[in-house]
Formats: structure tokens, C-alpha cells, sequence
């Protein structure tokens, strides 16, 4: 029998968030342990940019761009960059790694250039961390603000209804074996329904010995209600699909990828 969702109270869940990531505070090792799903957020960008984005030096911003992994792998000759995270540490670290990406450590819900943009890029799960619609609203808002005539938009998305389907992701086991280091986790997953609020608690083990323990807090979406909300914001979605190949509409997989144009088709 699957193990029924755990209900966290949402009202402490909302107030006070908590955040701690292992891997944020350890940029190298976050770029390696990621490396294969950066090339293949890339590679799907690519895809996107030969389908809606045909133009020469473009003016793309990353917006939780972390280290600037996937920005750097993306950008052409004549190409202009840049990104923005929340974490000063992984911005940091990309500044030293990436001179070419013009980096800021800032939230997406306020971020500001002194230019416009023809892209936009919201991937790995980036947008789950807009806990609230004014966070959502607000980040959108920037984008319509700095956006080209035309400008595309890619993101992803955690598909909500695989972890509410049946409850059996409400605790799993992994390891991460990586360049020399080595670590058992075991992540707990908690829900506030209510609030559509998803708490993950990952404990880190290397050597019999705790090393880290990290909470976080997601919003849970879904495609309709993204599409919805978009569209809200007069942005047309071209298209959601199941797979960084951006070929299949059967979302039976663990991530969503949406594909929108901010200005007229």
C-alpha cells in the first residue's frame, strides 16, 4: 500500500519558510552532480530558440540561473547573457567561472536591467519557488517590463500531480557519487494542500556522519493553472510538453516544459 500524504501546517509552512540547500552552498559540486541535466536544458533551449527565436545576438536572461551553467552552454558568438539568482554564493561562484554572463544576486520577483530582452529562461524548477501568486505576478511583470517585441519564454516546472498522485514519493532514498565525493540522502516530502505548498527535508550523510540537513519550500503548480495565469498576463503559450525534446504533450513525467511568446506572435 502506498504511504498516505503527510499534511504539514500550512500556516507555519507559509509564514516562514525555510531554506537550506547543500548543494547552493557547494557550487562545484552542484555544476558536476547537475552537469547532464544542464546539457540537456540546453539542448532543449536550443530547440526552442530554432523554432521561435531565429535572430542573431540575442539578449538573453536567465532568471534563476544558479551558476550560470545553462546560460553559458546556451549563448552563440554575438550572443549577450545574463542571469539571476537568489543565492549569492552560486552567483559568486558563476561570476569567477562564466566573466562573459553579466550576473546579479537579486529575487526574481524585483529583478532590474537597464535593457530589454528577446528570451527568457525560468528552468529547473525555478518557478517553484514563487510560494505566493504576488510572487508569480510580480516576477511576470518584470518580464513583460523587459521584454522585446517578440520575446520568447522557456521554462520548467515540477509536474504537481506525480507527487500527489498516490503519496509514494513522500519519502525517498538516494546517493550521490560524484567526483571524489560520496553522500547518502534521504528526502521526507510534506504537503499543505490548502496553500498548494510542498516542504522537502533532505538529510545528508557521508560516513555514517550527518553533513547537512536541508529544508525547502515549493509551490506546487499545475500546467492549466500556469497557462492560465499567463495567458492572464497577456502572454500566449505556444506550447507545455513532458520531455527536454519538447516532442510529447503526455505529461507522465516528473517535469514540465512550457514554451510562451511575452509579445505578439
Amino acid at each position: 500500500m502506498a504511504p498516505t500524504l503527510d499534511h504539514a501546517p500550512c500556516a507555519a509552512v507559509a509564514a516562514e519558510p525555510a531554506f537550506r540547500n547543500f548543494l547552493y552552498d557547494h557550487p562545484p559540486l552542484y555544476e558536476k552532480v547537475f552537469a547532464d541535466y544542464a546539457a540537456k536544458l540546453a539542448s532543449a533551449t536550443r530547440i526552442v530558440f530554432s523554432r521561435h527565436l531565429t535572430k542573431a545576438s540575442r539578449a538573453i536572461l536567465d532568471i534563476g540561473c544558479g551558476t550560470g551553467q545553462v546560460l553559458n552552454l546556451v549563448l552563440d558568438d554575438g550572443d549577450d547573457g545574463a542571469g539571476l539568482d537568489a543565492s549569492e554564493r552560486m552567483i559568486s561562484y558563476g561570476r569567477s567561472k562564466y566573466p562573459r554572463l553579466q550576473l546579479k544576486q537579486c529575487r526574481m520577483q524585483s529583478f532590474s536591467f537597464d535593457r530589454r530582452f528577446d528570451a527568457f529562461l525560468m528552468l529547473g524548477s525555478v518557478l517553484n519557488y514563487a510560494l505566493a501568486d504576488e510572487d508569480l505576478d510580480g516576477t511576470l511583470v518584470r518580464i513583460i517590463e523587459h521584454a522585446k517585441p517578440d520575446a520568447v519564454l522557456f521554462m520548467s516546472f515540477w509536474n504537481s500531480g506525480i507527487f500527489l498522485g498516490d503519496g509514494s514519493r513522500t519519502r525517498q532514498l538516494g546517493m550521490i557519487d560524484c567526483d571524489g565525493f560520496s553522500a547518502e540522502l534521504e528526502t521526507v516530502y510534506s504537503f499543505c494542500l490548502k496553500d498548494q505548498l510542498m516542504q522537502r527535508q533532505r538529510t545528508w550523510r557521508a560516513g555514517g556522519q550527518v553533513i547537512s540537513e536541508d529544508q525547502c519550500t515549493y509551490r506546487m503548480y499545475f500546467p492549466r493553472e500556469i497557462k492560465y495565469r499567463l495567458e492572464r498576463f497577456g502572454l500566449t503559450v505556444i506550447g507545455i510538453y513532458g520531455d527536454t525534446a519538447l516532442e510529447t504533450a503526455d505529461l507522465n513525467g516528473s517535469g514540465c516544459y512550457l514554451v510562451a511568446k511575452v509579445g505578439q506572435v
